[in-house]
């Protein structure tokens, strides 16, 4: 796989460009079959992203060549809770992220805000008052 990226970039800046793999052991083909040139961030001096956390049916064992200018530019900003939760660095869900998550026990009578905010969305509040609501906030702009 490394020798056939390596030509199909011959001639062009390593820079320009990303490898993203998705669940392949990055350390078997560094340490095992000792491809020249790659580490565990990059290959011949194209960033290398190694995605564990995926669909293996759709993209397992998988490595996308992108063009750093083909790819989304997303800026991760605080996310403003809509639930009035100040989150805590416990909560992050990634750790150089501001990607948060919460759960929230609805019979708690101090929830009573998030009932009423779900209620104000066309929701009835009997359906909830037994039950938890699990909360992944963040704010990505383009």
């Amino acid at each position: 796989m490394f020798p056939a990226i390596k030509r199909l970039l011959a001639g062009l800046k390593p820079e320009d460009y990303l490898i993203i793999s998705f669940r392949n052991n990055i350390e078997s083909y560094k340490d095992v079959l000792k491809v020249p040139g790659l580490s565990e961030s990059d290959f011949n001096g194209i960033k290398l992203i190694d995605i564990w956390d995926c669909n293996f049916n759709i993209v397992g064992n998988t490595f996308f060549l992108l063009k750093k200018e083909d790819c989304p530019l997303l800026d991760f900003n605080e996310p403003k809770s809509e639930w009035g939760k100040e989150y805590l660095e416990s909560d992050r869900i990634l750790p150089d992220l501001p990607i948060y998550s919460a759960i929230f026990d609805l019979r708690k009578p101090d929830n009573k805000l998030i009932l009423d905010r779900l209620e104000e969305k066309g929701n009835h509040r009997s359906h909830f008052k037994k039950h938890a609501l699990l909360v992944i906030e963040m704010l990505g702009e383009i």
